[in-house]
């Protein structure tokens, strides 16, 4: 799990047409084919980043590449994830993930583990990071994550340890463990608080919601993304909708609160068409939503 994500935006007028392409699709236009990402803190080009899913043919993701816009305007690969399932399943037994961005090379393996009802009950994770950045004295990093999950009436408890490998250029290493928890209570199917705890680090999420459905309750790897909030905002987790605001109040090292408010405009036949989240001020991210038939 991460530690203390905020919320980081930049300022850009948001603009009234949406860039690149418009969102497109009929009826039958059902998966999510592409997002488009305005970033804020650039101002020399609109859409910075393309989120592009692929299915198999039992209409299960595949694959998730995401692409940079690089300020000459070309689109650079960015990052690539892999879904692999046993059989016929719906829910992908691991995935491999590639990053990378310039400094270094980022592969991550993660396995799940379910129960009968199909909740997530484990997973277990391998990162390797390969540095290059000028200066750096670390060679690579090994990432082991291990997290657990326990499901009671109205609650998700997690647990998880990581531990942090670093091998030096010099040949010596060094290792830092760290033990998360998080206690999740739900309300009609959405995570409406939660406390999240990192070593000494705690932050407390408050979270209220819309009435439609979350983007992604449909898709089949829902359950294989982040199953309790951080304090990031996201609309990939396990809630039923979509959400309205979100406030993180930081104690510890850190002490401060952060509000997200998210922002919705949605197609006639009720599809998403964008989502903005913003912390109040004109800063801004904004994701546009184009489908597809399979």
């Amino acid at each position: 799990m991460a530690s203390a994500s905020i919320c980081i935006f930049s300022c850009q007028k948001d603009p009234d047409v949406d860039p690149v392409e418009p969102p497109s699709g009929g009826p039958d236009h059902n998966f999510i084919a592409r997002i488009l990402v305005l970033d804020s803190s650039v101002t020399s080009i609109d859409t910075t980043e393309t989120i592009t899913y692929s299915y198999d043919s039992q209409k299960r993701v595949s694959n998730i590449a995401d692409s940079f816009r690089a300020s000459s305007g070309a689109w650079v690969p960015f990052a690539k994830e892999t879904f692999y399932y046993n059989g016929v399943d719906t829910l992908p037994s691991n995935y491999f993930k590639t990053v990378i961005d310039g400094i270094g090379r980022d592969t991550t393996s993660t396995f799940f583990y379910y129960n009968l009802a199909a909740q997530r009950t484990k997973d277990s994770s391998f990162r390797l990071v390969y540095q290059n950045a000028a200066g750096s004295t670390v060679l690579h990093q090994e990432w082991t994550t291990v997290s657990s999950y326990d499901y009671q009436p109205g609650k998700i408890i997690g647990k998880t340890t990581e531990t942090v490998k670093y091998i030096y250029n010099n040949g010596t290493t060094s290792t830092t463990v760290n033990n998360d928890s998080d206690t999740a209570t739900f309300n009609n199917g959405n995570v409406v608080s939660s406390i999240h705890r990192q070593n000494i680090l705690r932050a407390a999420i408050t979270i209220t919601y819309n009435n439609t459905p979350n983007i992604y309750s449909l898709f089949n790897i829902r359950n294989s993304y982040a199953l309790l909030p951080t304090g990031s905002p996201s609309l990939f987790t396990v809630s039923a909708n979509n959400p309205v605001s979100m406030t993180t109040v930081y104690s510890g090292p850190v002490n401060n609160t952060r509000t997200c408010n998210y922002f919705y405009n949605y197609r006639p036949d009720g599809k998403l068409n964008w989502v903005k989240w913003e912390n109040g001020t004109s800063d801004f991210e904004k994701f546009i939503f184009t489908y597809r038939a399979l």
